[in-house]
């Protein structure tokens, strides 16, 4: 990726960029509330996202997110407080899938990390956190419903916010 990065003289960044190549015309993907995980005084509500032509992830995808889970809540613990409360996304999509996990850090902020299979080998993940490349067109669909959840539970009430209605606050329906 960075072969592709350009620094010109003036210090400005670009990169080469390529044609816009859609191989498959947008559709809404079912969203399923696969439950809530609890572990060490942690909380994460679990989505799964499902591409018509993959299957909807199963209890070993479900196992490798609450692993990565555990490694991703155990670093960079100084940057920020963290309070126990977020969300995984496992998306089986079109032509790879993903494991998005994200919790709530520092009163307004959000960590995500992220994995990636491939539909060949798809109990085989790498993480891809550190590419920037975690978010998609249907995850996004999620953020924002966790971020409005979390602006109307927690941070509009400073003094008293309701964890409990954060968690029991889940996406329904279809992105």
């Amino acid at each position: 990726m960075l072969d592709r990065l350009i620094i010109t003289e003036d210090c400005s960044l670009s990169f080469n960029m390529n044609p816009i190549l859609i191989s498959e015309k947008y559709e809404s993907r079912p969203v399923k509330f696969t439950g809530l995980w609890e572990e060490n005084g942690w909380k994460f509500k679990i989505y799964a996202i499902t591409h018509k032509k993959n299957t909807i992830a199963d209890e070993k995808t479900l196992n490798i997110a609450k692993v990565f889970a555990k490694k991703c809540t155990s670093r960079f613990r100084e940057l920020a407080p963290a309070y126990g409360l977020g969300y995984i996304i496992l998306h089986k999509g079109m032509n790879c899938n993903f494991i998005v996990v994200c919790f709530w850090v520092g009163e307004n902020m959000i960590r995500t990390h992220s994995m990636i299979s491939t539909i060949e080998k798809p109990n085989e993940y790498t993480e891809i956190t550190e590419t920037g490349m975690n978010v998609c067109v249907w995850d996004a669909e999620i953020h924002n419903f966790e971020r409005n959840s979390w602006v109307e539970n927690i941070l509009s009430y400073p003094d008293n916010p309701n964890e409990d209605k954060y968690i029991q606050s889940v996406f329904k329906g279809a992105i």
